[in-house]
């Protein structure tokens, strides 16, 4: 895993964190006794994107109130980017999914 890849993960293992324009920080948790971590992070078109383990996606417009997203897999997203007008996560064996618009 590269040093990029960590520091993410470490940053947002155990909380998504919002910015305001001030550059002040509130943590956001993940359900109490949840093991699930955040690995990798987009924002794109007034959207923000966070995936994780197993399958995880959340997504948001505001950065507070973060929605849960069906993924279809129980595979450990790494990573997400945005392109195109869409978001496309990736994850362990080879998983690419990619978002509707």
């Amino acid at each position: 895993m590269s040093t990029l890849c960590r520091l993410a993960a470490f940053v947002l293992a155990f909380a998504a964190l919002t910015a305001s324009a001030q550059s002040t920080f509130t943590s956001r948790h993940l359900a109490a006794n949840s093991n699930q971590l955040l690995w990798g992070f987009a924002s794109g078109a007034g959207s923000m994107v966070a995936v994780g383990n197993p399958g995880l996606i959340l997504s948001s417009t505001d950065g507070t109130t973060w929605t849960s997203r069906s993924s279809g897999t129980s595979e450990w997203l790494v990573a997400v980017a945005y392109g195109d007008g869409f978001f496309v996560p990736v994850g362990d064996n080879g998983r690419i999914l990619r978002s509707s618009h």
